[in-house]
């Protein structure tokens, strides 16, 4: 969960009370990174988890992860992002939902580990796996181009 230094200021305590919520929704899964402070996340964190910890499994990552975006390759993922916005409207849903639903649908074996620094991110996050995506979303959604640009 990136709540510091990774994506500007954040409120502690917010911070706090949106994984303190996750827990309370179920998740189970937190995710955090040496990028995201570094060790500030972490204590955050523990912070958050100290009377939780029996419950809940808390994954690590390395390595400096910055996204790049170019011009060039806006055309074609502004189309992806279309698409899934097409998907969206049709389940009343935030395009991030259908994302997440669609991650879901590709099978037990895959995990989705959704970022959120707001309680109502993460309500809305732990809500895609209520979506049901039906086979014509999941081939509409197959169909779209395959990004471009490097991930990192």
């Amino acid at each position: 969960m990136t709540m510091t230094w990774a994506y500007g200021s954040r409120d502690r305590a917010e911070s706090i009370a949106t994984i303190r919520r996750a827990v309370e929704l179920g998740v189970t899964l937190f995710d955090t990174a040496d990028v995201y402070g570094p060790f500030t996340n972490e204590e955050l964190v523990g912070e958050a988890l100290q009377h939780n910890r029996d419950q809940i499994i808390l994954a690590t990552k390395c390595g400096l992860i910055l996204p790049r975006f170019h011009t060039e390759a806006l055309s074609t993922n502004s189309r992806i992002v279309e698409g899934i916005k097409e998907v969206a409207s049709r389940h009343q849903a935030a395009p991030a939902q259908i994302a997440l639903a669609w991650v879901l649908a590709q099978g037990e074996q895959v995990v989705p580990i959704p970022g959120s620094s707001k309680r109502s991110h993460l309500e809305q996050n732990v809500e895609a796996a209520m979506i049901r995506l039906s086979p014509e979303d999941l081939a509409e959604l197959d169909a779209l181009p395959a990004p471009v640009g490097s991930r990192y």
